[in-house]
């Protein structure tokens, strides 16, 4: 059974694979728009929690459409083109990687969470100037955050993955990343020493059931 699993996954790897050498725009394309449009989903029904008559399909298209036509050429044409470039002078694998890392996070990783924070805003509102004030917002934290978590996942696609997988290998991380860039995008920027009005409420309400939740799976012997 095991066997055969891994024998579907190696081979449904394996079409992708072709598909990426084929035509790697289109099949880059479809990947980012997928995973955009996953880490929106995920965002709106784990992070916000929200009701079925809340959620919004067409917010999770929006960024999908986003993932599509922006994130997946410019992947492409960063990983493919002008990274290498960059990299060129650094021949040792230590030097390169690193380089590789540092340049990844200081400039597609800016150019990314700006240009994101502005297109969702800018989408959902059908404003760019709410776009534009959502950015300047919202992108030192969100910026500061993307450096904590790409920085480990850049080491390993750098490090470890061919050239034209490492676009694909960024977005299977990025339908954890825009769920975070979504909920940041979409929610206000809570304040400083404020605190959480619906957390503390959550906590007068059901600390009694949870006390009696826990009691009640005590063992007896």
């Amino acid at each position: 059974m095991f066997s055969k699993i891994l024998q579907f996954f190696s081979s449904g790897l394996q079409k992708y694979n072709r598909c990426l050498l084929e035509a790697p725009y289109k099949t880059k394309m479809l990947t980012t728009g997928t995973t955009y449009f996953l880490g929106d989903c995920v965002c709106q029904n784990l992070i916000e929690d929200k009701s079925a008559r809340e959620k919004s399909m067409t917010r999770s298209l929006k960024q999908g459409a986003v993932g599509m036509f922006f994130a997946g050429p410019s992947l492409h044409i960063w990983h493919s083109n002008i990274l290498p470039k960059l990299v060129k002078p650094f021949t040792g694998r230590l030097s390169y990687l690193v380089a590789a890392v540092v340049f990844n996070e200081l400039i597609i990783g800016s150019y990314f969470v700006a240009s994101l924070l502005f297109a969702f805003e800018a989408l959902k509102k059908k404003d760019i100037n709410a776009g534009i004030q959502n950015m300047k917002e919202k992108f030192p934290s969100a910026i500061l955050m993307s450096i904590k978590f790409w920085t480990g996942v850049s080491i390993l696609n750098f490090g470890f993955m061919p050239v034209h997988f490492r676009p694909v290998f960024v977005s299977c991380w990025s339908i954890v990343w825009q769920s975070y860039l979504s909920y940041v995008s979409n929610n206000r920027l809570k304040q400083p020493n404020q605190p959480n009005p619906s957390q503390k409420s959550f906590q007068k309400q059901n600390r009694p059931d949870l006390l009696k939740l826990s009691f009640e799976y005590l063992p007896l012997d």
